[in-house]
């Protein structure tokens, strides 16, 4: 199972002109597979991911999707009324699925997603890293197959940023589920990543997909962050 992007080109008009955001992109990404997207500000990251969730279409080339897939932006998004299980089971509300079973599964999820005992909470009764396994846990439920994460611990504190990292690695392990994970942060993609694709400035382009060995020790991950950098 697998999702991919080929030849994949798309403009918009900006103050009524034209502007290439990405251009001739094509990648694969399989179900079970951590992948990252680094590159500037503006290159079109995110517009990357957004094409992948069926935002908008692409102007050329072709996407081919196969599974579930769900876009997590930056903002968690979570509806301020609704409980943690009540925004998890809201894309089986909307696509009118089996709500009940949704919600079952959301509430046998909680603790994995460092969530038990708050099932019953809403979004300002959460911290910040909280909210956050809240929303991977709608995205999740709404897709099970692939995520796509746009910078979701961006606007998170350094050592609530470094703990979510290190558990959402634990998560995607438990789980398979394939992940395309937008980042400026070089150290963040190289910890987290089995592969990572690198963009360039805009009209954003593949122009490096670096592997990341498994076990990678202190000195490699340093040479790996410095080729990467070299790059950008």
């Amino acid at each position: 199972m697998q999702v991919s992007l080929s030849d994949i080109c798309k403009t918009f008009l900006i103050d009524g002109a034209p502007v290439k955001v990405v251009d001739d992109i094509s990648l694969t990404l399989e179900r079970g597979v951590f992948a990252s997207v680094v590159g500037t500000s503006g290159c079109g990251k995110s517009t990357l991911l957004q094409l992948l969730a069926g935002y908008y279409p692409p102007d050329s080339g072709q996407i081919i999707t196969e599974g579930s897939i769900c876009l997590l932006p930056q903002d968690d998004l979570l509806l301020p009324w609704r409980t943690v299980i009540d925004n998890a089971a809201i894309a089986a509300e909307i696509h009118g699925s089996d709500v009940a079973d949704a919600r079952h599964r959301a509430v046998e999820l909680l603790p994995l997603f460092g969530l038990e005992g708050f099932g019953n909470s809403l979004p300002s009764q959460l911290s910040g890293g909280m909210r956050q396994r809240a929303a991977l846990l709608r995205t999740y439920i709404a897709a099970g197959d692939f995520w796509l994460l746009d910078e979701p611990f961006g606007k998170l504190d350094a050592l609530t940023r470094e703990a979510m990292q290190h558990w959402l690695k634990q998560v995607w392990y438990t789980l398979g589920v394939g992940v395309l994970f937008v980042t400026h942060d070089i150290d963040e993609a190289v910890l987290l990543s089995q592969r990572i694709y690198v963009m360039s400035p805009r009209p954003g382009r593949i122009i490096a997909t670096v592997e990341v060995a498994p076990n990678i020790d202190d000195v490699d991950r340093l040479e790996l962050k410095k080729q990467i950098k070299s790059l950008l």
